[in-house]
């Protein structure tokens, strides 16, 4: 029995997502895991008008002041995937000088210690970037 296109294309996307969502459940069950402890989140944080560069040090869920933004780590995870080692972490960033009612956040989102440029914080005048996670 010969099969179509169509056929082949079915198989091959049941197939792909099939090994997607196995893959997505081993990942957020390791994130969900960490919950529980007591996780520090270390950021490099600089200044682009002093040209001074801070070290951060941040427990998951409290938030902290550099100069006018709020910075709040949910997660931090030090991964292996594909025998590559980085630590990811999940930032939401406010800038506290905008006073508007509506105030949204200038970064929400995952970042990379490997590479900081793939999601950057865009801002004027601050830079920040995720150097690691550790458990105390």
């Amino acid at each position: 029995m010969k099969l179509g296109k169509f056929s082949v294309f079915v198989i091959l996307c049941f197939f792909l997502n099939f090994n997607h969502s196995k893959a997505e459940k081993k990942y957020s069950t390791n994130l969900n895991s960490l919950e529980n402890k007591s996780i520090i989140v270390d950021i490099k944080a600089l200044d682009k008008i002093t040209a001074k560069i801070f070290d951060l040090s941040i427990k998951i869920g409290d938030e902290k002041i550099f100069g006018n933004l709020k910075i709040k780590p949910l997660k931090c995870k030090n991964t292996n995937i594909n025998s590559l080692i980085d630590t990811v972490a999940y930032l939401q960033v406010k800038d506290t000088s905008v006073k508007t009612n509506d105030q949204v956040f200038v970064f929400n989102g995952w970042t990379f210690a490997s590479n900081p440029s793939l999601r950057p914080l865009d801002h004027p005048i601050y830079d920040l970037w995720l150097i690691g996670c550790r458990s105390i």
